[in-house]
Order: structure tokens, then C-alpha cells, then sequence
């Protein structure tokens, strides 16, 4: 029987007895058959359907609401036993009869189909289908495992977020190239800061540019928030638009000496060395401790030490932090286990690896300190450019921004974006209100207008952190809007791109006029 459905539903009534062998029925929603006496043996019923049996029927039915069945066509035969349905997984974004579709940022297992996992970077999880025809991928390319956690073969954990896997390149020449990208963009960023250190003046060009990379870095991590909830992917994703804010996030990776878009663990299987954590952490600070190093031998431990806690210090935090990162898959209240990067890939617990990463985001600014504080460094390069933009009283100011930079950069990898977003903005949020609120008692510049700048700038990221919070709420509350969600992404994109582009405009400005070109400083 083929096809059955409405008033020809297979129904096979007798008021004495049913005896039926050897039978398959196709497309159909409901298969009966009532009798006092049944004898059924070898009868198939189409998947996606229950087998039921009482007292005097015997069929196949549809499954109740939000209950499926994918595990096979039931038999009906005495020898066998009913098969039922189960409770659709959480997360579930659509479910039919003969279908079940997850939301994106679940995945199940077809162990046990009721029991859905929630991924800790969502974008990985792509939503996945199950129905009668078979499964469907569940992790997004470059993932597998549970919760998509792993990288799949030929794919690495990316430097930045321990949850995002990059495709490492199979072409020589590829290889080459990220490998040189790789070591020369820390020696470019330490010449670059090698180079301002040693001319021994605090030119208003090195104001705006740290002013820059404060907004950048508090900035950038609202931005990649942002990028991905779904009326950004509507809107915007895949166009221009989208591309010059990927531009604009990297520009922070790039000043916090990361490496966007390169893995670490792909440069060591490119050069056949074991991936291992201690191996990671080696080779991503190879370069920045050989610069160093390099630098104190020609030019004393003391710059080298201003130089390269300057340039490294955050990268440094981020190479131990990303570690702290932890996730549940499943609800806490129904024995979901929580996972910490810690002890899955760093095989030390937290409270010592929180130790490490203490010791050393207290011990680049502690050396400053020191260094601003012995009056045998007064007449030193390094001195007068740290200290010479601020007053006499407040001469080791650069030191708070050096801990406002390494707190961003811890609580950008410890929180990562696609696992906690509303806490990462909100810390971020904290640590713009402090800034803020010292920079207002203080007022630490000479200059008057330097500190209105930074004043201004700490507002716009403090209003940048709130109107993303509620574009956030808007995002998951039933009664958002999608006019109400543009108006607010629109507005998150301005308080970004004008004053960022403002500052990109002053600085060209003031280096132009710093090397003689286009008028007098």
C-alpha cells in the first residue's frame, strides 16, 4: 500500500480476526488494523512513524507534538517490540513528521536524539537537520566533535579565540608566506616602538595614535559582539560593509601583536613540530623574546624592558588567559559538566594558571613604575618619552594606561566573544567607567585639549558598550523589532567608524606636520 492518505488511510477492520504477513506501507500517516484476534508478523511501517498495540488494534501512527522518531520504520510483529517516539532536543527550531531542524548554535548526537548540546562557539554549529532520509552536518566546515569543539583535520585553533578553527594552507608557498607574516609583524611592531622610544620626546603623533589604539581596543571586541546576531548577518554580512568592519576589528589584533587569520598550531605542523600547549606558547613567543633580548644586549635591559612590555605584555596575557575560558554544553540544573580550556588543553588547573597570568600582568606595569620612579633614569630616552605629555605630579600615568590595555586583553581572551558576549561587554564596560573616571578627577595631560580628547573618547566607547548591550537584550526579547534593531546597529557603526576615522585623519595629520610637510606643529 502506497500512498495512502485522507478516507483511504490502510485501515483493516474484522469482527473476528486479522491474520497479515509480509506487508509494507508507504507514505502513510496512519496504519490500522482492529480485530478481536490480530496475528501480524514482518509488517513494515514507513520511518518517522510510532508502532502502537492494545487491546484490540495494532498499527502505526504520526508522532504527538514535539516528538520524533528517526531511528528506523517500525515492525509490527509479535517478536518485536513498540517502537515509540521522543521528545525533540532542545534547542529544536522546527519539527515535522518526517523532519527535525536545530537552531543554530545546537547540535545533537544520534546516540541519543533527545539530548541536544550547546555549542561554545555557536557559528559553529550550523543548525543541523535530522529526518527519515538521514543526518544531516552538524558543525559548520573545520568543526567536529561535540558542541563542534574540535578542529577538523587540516584545520588549527585560531590564535585569537580558542573556539574558532582556521584552515591551514596546503600550498607551500602559503605556508611560506603565513610563516613569515607571522615572525615580521612582531619585529615591525617592535622596530615601529623601538624607534619612538629611542627618539626620547613624546610628540603629540604618539598621543592621538595611543588615543587610537584605546578606542580600537575597546571598540573592536563591541564590534565582533555585534557581527554575529542575525540582523547583522540580514543586513549587512558579506558586503562591504562588513568587510571594512573585519578591517577595523584586526586593527586591534594587529596592535596587541596577534597574528588575525594565522594559527600558531599550523605553523607547527607546517614545521613538523609537536602541537602541544607548551610548544604553542613557545613558538607564538619566539620572536617577541628574541627581540628583546636582542634589544638589551645593544641597547641595555632597561629599554628593552620599557619596549617590550609595551608591545608584548598583552600578547603575553592573551597566550595564558584564552586558557581560562570555561562553558557548559548543557544546563547546570540537568548535570551539565562544566569544561575549562585549562584542563582539557593546558593540564593545569585554574588557580594556577590565574597565578601566572597575575604575576605577570602585575609585573610589566610594576617594572615601569620602578623605572619612572628611579631618578638615576630622568635623562634617559625612554623616560622623557613616557612621562612627557603628562604633569610632573602625575609622571607615571602611562602606566595606567598600559593596565587599562592588558585588563582589555585579558578579558578579551578569558571571555571570548562567541561564549560571552553580554559579560565581556560588560567588563569592558567597567573598565571604560574606572578609566573614565579617573581621567575626569585627574586630568593628567599638560595640555588641556588632551585631556577633553580622552574624556570624549571614553564617553563614546562607554555609549558604544551601552547601546550594544541593548541591541543584545533586543536581539533575544520576543518583542524586538527589526526597524528597532537597524536603528540600533546604525548607530553602533557610527559611534565606530566617525571617530575612529577622525583619529586616523589627526594622526596622518600631526606626522605629516612632525617631518616638516604641510606647515608647522
Amino acid at each position: 500500500m502506497q500512498e495512502t492518505s485522507g478516507t483511504y488511510l490502510p485501515q483493516i477492520s474484522a469482527t473476528k480476526g486479522i491474520d497479515i504477513s509480509n506487508a509494507l506501507f508507504q507514505n502513510s500517516s496512519l496504519v490500522l488494523f482492529d480485530a478481536p484476534q490480530i496475528q501480524v508478523k514482518n509488517v513494515s511501517c514507513e520511518n518517522g512513524l510510532q508502532s502502537f498495540k492494545d487491546a484490540r488494534r495494532v498499527g502505526c501512527k504520526a508522532c504527538d507534538e514535539n516528538r520524533v522518531q528517526f531511528s528506523g520504520g517500525p515492525i509490527l510483529d509479535e517478536n518485536v517490540s513498540a517502537k515509540g517516539c521522543v521528545l525533540t532536543p532542545r534547542g529544536t527550531a522546527k519539527v515535522g513528521p518526517r523532519f527535525l531542524k536545530l537552531k543554530m548554535g545546537y547540535m545533537t548526537e544520534k546516540e541519543n536524539i533527545t539530548k541536544s548540546f550547546r555549542c561554545p562557539n555557536h557559528m559553529a554549529c550550523i543548525g543541523g537537520t535530522v529526518s527519515t532520509d538521514g543526518w544531516g552536518e552538524m558543525c559548520a566546515a573545520g568543526y567536529q566533535g561535540r558542541g563542534c569543539l574540535d578542529c577538523a583535520s587540516s584545520y588549527a585553533v585560531s590564535d585569537l579565540n580558542s573556539f574558532v578553527c582556521l584552515q591551514c594552507s596546503s600550498s607551500q608557498w602559503q605556508q611560506v608566506f603565513q610563516i613569515a607574516r607571522f615572525v615580521l609583524q612582531d619585529l615591525l611592531l617592535f622596530g615601529l616602538s623601538t624607534m619612538g622610544v629611542s627618539s626620547g620626546t613624546s610628540k603629540d603623533s604618539k598621543i592621538l595614535t595611543n588615543h587610537f589604539m584605546s578606542f580600537v581596543a575597546a571598540a573592536a571586541p563591541v564590534l565582533e559582539v555585534v557581527r554575529e546576531t542575525p540582523t547583522f548577518k540580514r543586513l549587512v554580512a558579506g558586503n562591504t560593509v562588513d568587510e571594512y568592519i573585519e578591517g577595523f576589528s584586526s586593527t586591534m589584533e594587529v596592535g596587541e601583536s596577534s597574528s588575525p587569520g594565522i594559527s600558531a598550531m599550523c605553523i607547527l605542523s607546517y614545521l613538523n613540530l609537536p602541537q602541544e600547549f607548551w610548544s604553542r606558547i613557545l613558538l607564538i613567543l619566539f620572536t617577541p623574546f628574541c627581540s628583546i633580548a636582542t634589544l638589551a644586549l645593544a641597547r641595555g635591559w632597561r629599554l628593552a624592558a620599557v619596549v617590550g612590555v609595551n608591545c608584548f605584555l598583552p600578547k603575553v596575557c592573551i597566550c595564558f588567559a584564552r586558557y581560562l575560558a570555561c562553558f557548559r554544553m548543557e544546563p547546570e540544573n540537568e548535570g551539565g559538566e562544566q569544561f575549562c580550556l585549562s584542563n582539557m588543553y593546558a593540564s593545569f588547573s585554574f588557580v594556577p594558571l590565574m597565578a601566572v597570568i597575575s604575576s605577570i600582568a602585575v609585573a610589566g606595569p610594576a617594572i615601569w613604575w620602578w623605572l619612572l620612579k628611579d631618578e638615576a633614569n630622568k635623562d634617559t630616552a625612554f623616560y622623557l618619552y613616557l612621562t612627557g605629555s603628562y604633569k610632573e605630579e602625575l609622571k607615571s600615568w602611562e602606566v595606567t594606561r598600559l593596565v587599562r590595555k592588558v585588563a582589555l586583553a585579558i578579558v578579551s581572551a578569558a571571555l571570548p566573544i562567541s561564549l560571552h558576549p553580554a559579560t565581556q561587554v560588560l567588563c569592558i564596560s567597567f573598565i571604560l567607567l574606572t578609566a573614565l573616571a579617573l581621567e575626569t578627577q585627574m586630568h593628567p595631560y599638560k595640555d588641556h585639549h588632551w585631556n577633553l580628547e580622552e574624556k570624549i573618547l571614553l564617553n563614546l566607547s562607554l555609549a558604544l558598550a551601552i547601546f550594544t548591550s541593548s541591541y543584545m537584550a533586543n536581539e533575544r526579547h520576543w518583542s524586538s523589532t527589526y526597524q528597532t534593531q537597524c536603528f540600533l546597529l546604525f548607530v553602533i557603526f557610527m559611534l565606530c567608524i566617525v571617530p575612529s576615522n577622525i583619529l586616523i585623519y589627526l594622526i596622518l595629520r600631526q606626522l605629516l606636520r612632525e617631518r616638516g610637510i604641510g606647515g608647522q606643529s
